[in-house]
């Protein structure tokens, strides 16, 4: 699963893509942010405040990455928290946090026509 979701400057995917080889009970999970003035794009989930929204042990090594390797059914109650997250009011914040993130010079690359091309 794919959603695309827009907001003042930033342009949100929010990936859930179930693994297909010997972690078949297991999904990828991601929040790629894209600024659209820049094109410069970054995975959020790893962020303090997306991990603290998100409910997440930060401790934990599993979220320490851009991509996640969850069960279905965590995969799936993440995903659709994220979507709630980026549709609500909520969203003015996570703009301003990554208006400072992207600041600091720590986003991955360039988003071009779906492809992430990273520095």
């Amino acid at each position: 699963m794919e959603t695309h979701l827009t907001g003042e400057s930033y342009d949100f995917r929010v990936y859930l893509k179930e693994e297909s080889d010997d972690n078949s009970n297991c999904s990828l999970f991601s929040i790629l942010a894209i600024h659209r003035a820049t094109g410069r794009c970054s995975s959020i989930n790893n962020l303090n405040s997306i991990l603290s929204e998100l409910g997440v042990d930060s401790c934990q090594s599993k979220y320490e990455d851009s991509f996640w390797l969850l069960n279905k059914r965590e995969g799936l109650k993440l995903y659709k928290f994220a979507l709630n997250i980026l549709k609500n009011k909520y969203l003015t914040y996570v703009e301003g946090i990554l208006d400072e993130d992207r600041a600091s010079g720590d986003w991955e690359g360039i988003y071009d026509n779906g492809i992430v091309i990273c520095d």
